[in-house]
């Protein structure tokens, strides 16, 4: 994976619900109209839940206009329900329309990291943006 796939890091969120933490983490991200990812992503959430076990969630959507796939890590120290369960570690994958299978790769990389419950609380712990990246780009 390369740093630059990730293009912000929210090391503490002030989210407490679902529907404001995946409007945080589309606010970071670098998608020029926020509006429309924000409605991409509350979609795709809706098809069903992104969250996947552990704590962790994956929220992602495809969009128009994005030059290549970016990233956003989100931490939440007390947990956000999400597909009823807390989530506490939250990866947003913008992924473009046009490059369907761009993201595969990018997903099983971040799978890996976070099926690790070493890696999840190095996390969690990490308190800023370059601790959290490391876990993910050493």
């Amino acid at each position: 994976m390369k740093r630059s796939v990730f293009t912000a890091v929210i090391p503490s969120m002030k989210a407490h619900d679902e529907a404001s933490a995946l409007s945080e983490l589309v606010a970071a991200s670098s998608a020029s109209d926020k509006e429309k990812a924000l409605a991409a992503v509350m979609a795709r959430e809706r098809e069903g839940s992104t969250a996947i076990g552990c704590g962790v969630a994956v929220p992602h959507a495809r969009l128009d206009g994005l030059d290549g796939l970016e990233a956003v890590v989100g931490c939440s120290e007390e947990g956000i329900m999400m597909g009823g369960e807390s989530v506490r570690i939250f990866v947003l994958v913008l992924i473009p329309r046009e490059a369907a299978s761009m993201h595969v790769g990018f997903l099983a990389s971040v799978m890996r990291v976070l099926s690790s419950e070493t890696s999840r609380e190095r996390i969690l712990s990490a308190g800023n943006a370059d601790g959290i990246l490391e876990v993910f780009v050493p």
